[in-house]
């Protein structure tokens, strides 16, 4: 419809006659057999938009209205800005909204069964949450270009009232939170079996990243490519009801103010890989905490692997409130860890059993090693081989609980 529309806009361009007496241009004057550069028109608007083709600062339209590139032919609307007003347009180019309210905009969509929408690039303030709770939708931009700047708690909801099973996905979006981090950019409860729940998402000034969290339990999600930085915390797992397998392929958390990673309660088997984890936190803080506080809530076999460590501070701890209200059997394991001061704190065990740490690297980077430390009593077997360094500065290896190094914690 948008490819006949500019035909027939050009078609008159041609053989009509141009405003205020402009020179007429018949079809019969034009040497077909020359290359065209282009059509190139002014970027002032008519005084009169009705039937006119035209640009308008930049922005091609027609007849009063943006004309926006068919890119959309996958999915069930978009939403795009023309001036200050932000539109929504179903698959056929029928505009169902017209809002200075991106949201508004946004959750009409999603309300009126719109499986898929094309966020076109723009800046789109969000003042009401994007409502993914009830009705399953995927919301997919054009990458940084397409920013949410929310103003609202959270940015992005969708901790549901029922199981979703792989109908709910973000991807190719900038959530940005507006003040200093005081919004949550995306909060999600009761989600499984969704192979792509994010990808190629970015993440930036929020409250918490990412919050998993809720009495309802979430298993069987992929998150690819996701970008977390300059957030309180970067991704947050608390809640009470199991949650399992969330799965992070790459991506990054970097410079959030607490916790990059943090684990607590019913966090069983999820897996990080070949992510980009630092700069998160402080000497109080590590880049990565797993916890339990409660023995009726485990925090059991979570995975870390391959993945790039680079702080000054302190990058791993495991905690609870004794040596059986404790995290259990967590791996991190070919990692690589960056010293990037004397005494970095890489891995601590303050509570927990059974926990693995294998295979790791260290680099010290000119600096004095790096610390792998158990504390006493509330430490115990847990398993620390067959790690290495670069041979210039090695891991400083501490195990407080014993005067031996190999009970109640197994050393290599």
């Amino acid at each position: 419809m948008k490819k006949l529309i500019l035909f027939l806009a050009l078609a008159l361009l041609l053989c009509g006659c141009c405003a205020q007496g402009a020179t007429k241009i018949g079809l019969d004057r034009l040497n077909w057999s020359q290359s065209v550069d282009g059509i190139k028109f002014s970027g002032t608007a008519p005084a009169s938009a009705t039937g006119a083709l035209y640009n308008d600062s930049g922005t091609l339209k027609f007849n009063g209205s943006e004309i926006i590139a068919d890119t959309m032919t996958p999915f069930d609307g978009q939403v795009y800005k023309s001036g200050s007003d932000v539109i929504l347009a179903a698959a056929n180019g029928t505009i169902l909204v017209t809002t200075t309210n991106a949201a508004q905009a946004i959750n009409y969509g999603i309300n009126h069964s719109l499986h898929s929408i094309y966020i076109h690039s723009g800046n789109y303030s969000i003042t009401e949450s994007i409502d993914l709770r009830t009705y399953a939708c995927h919301l997919d931009g054009t990458g940084k270009d397409t920013i949410l700047y929310g103003s609202v708690n959270p940015i992005i909801n969708m901790v549901n009232t029922v199981s979703y099973y792989g109908d709910v996905g973000l991807s190719n979006l900038w959530i940005k939170g507006a003040g200093n981090r005081i919004y949550d950019g995306v909060r999600i409860g009761f989600v499984a079996l969704d192979t792509e729940l994010m990808r190629n998402v970015y993440i930036s000034n929020c409250k918490d990243g990412i919050m998993i969290s809720g009495t309802s339990s979430c298993f069987g999600n992929d998150y690819y490519s996701v970008d977390i930085s300059e957030c309180k915390q970067g991704i947050v797992f608390n809640s009470t009801a199991l949650t399992t397998t969330q799965r992070f392929w790459g991506g990054a958390v970097r410079a959030s103010t607490m916790y990059g990673i943090k684990l607590q309660n019913s966090q069983v088997g999820h897996l990080f890989e070949g992510m980009i984890i630092e700069y998160n936190g402080d000497n109080t803080y590590p880049n990565v905490y797993m916890s339990t506080t409660n023995g009726a809530y485990l925090c059991i076999g979570n995975i870390f692997r391959d993945c790039w460590f680079e702080d000054d501070t302190f990058m791993v701890a495991i905690g609870g409130t004794d040596s059986w209200v404790s995290p259990r059997m967590n791996v991190v394991e070919n990692c690589h860890f960056v010293a990037k001061s004397i005494g970095v704190q890489a891995y601590k065990v303050i509570a927990g059993r059974r926990n693995v740490f294998k295979g790791n690297v260290l680099d010290s980077n000119g600096s004095s090693g790096a610390k792998i430390d158990t504390v006493a009593t509330n430490a115990v077997n847990n398993i620390i081989v067959e790690n290495v360094d670069d041979g210039a500065i090695v891991w400083s290896l501490t195990d407080a609980g014993t005067t031996t190094t190999k009970t109640p914690n197994y050393w290599s």
